[in-house]
């Protein structure tokens, strides 16, 4: 009987750790995705923040604080979530804090040259999805 359940719980956590790659694997595709599909300045802007502030609380305010603080936290999430576009004043800003990243987020095109977010997204993986997926178990 302790063989078994021995078994039983090796057994369960191999499972357990095949559905965990599988879903991190599957959450990193989504954000690649994500990335391929940003189509516009506003959408290739929110990818940015959400992989540069990973952690959601404080996300707004940090890139207030890093961006000089003469835009409100407010108007930078209301940009991320699409309710209202990003301006010139908002570009040079983000421009200045992250330099590397201005050219893909205005044209979209990532190359040896000019680095876009995919390099992040590893980052992000590390700091917000391994910690959630681990707490439902």
């Amino acid at each position: 009987m302790a063989n078994e359940n021995r078994l039983l719980t090796t057994q369960s956590r191999e499972e357990f750790a095949r559905w965990y790659a599988s879903a991190l694997e599957q959450r990193r595709q989504d954000l690649l995705t994500r990335i391929e599909l940003a189509d516009s300045i506003e959408k290739r802007f929110a990818v940015l923040v959400v992989l540069l502030y990973p952690e959601n609380q404080g996300r707004y305010k940090a890139l207030q604080h890093d961006t000089g603080n003469s835009v409100r936290a407010s108007h930078w999430n209301h940009v991320t979530l699409g309710k209202q576009r990003i301006t010139s004043r908002m570009i040079q800003l983000f421009g200045g804090a992250y330099p590397q990243f201005i050219f893909w987020m205005t044209t979209g095109i990532e190359n040896e040259q000019h680095q876009g977010p995919r390099g992040l997204v590893d980052a992000y993986m590390e700091v917000c999805e391994k910690p959630r997926i681990k707490r439902l178990f």
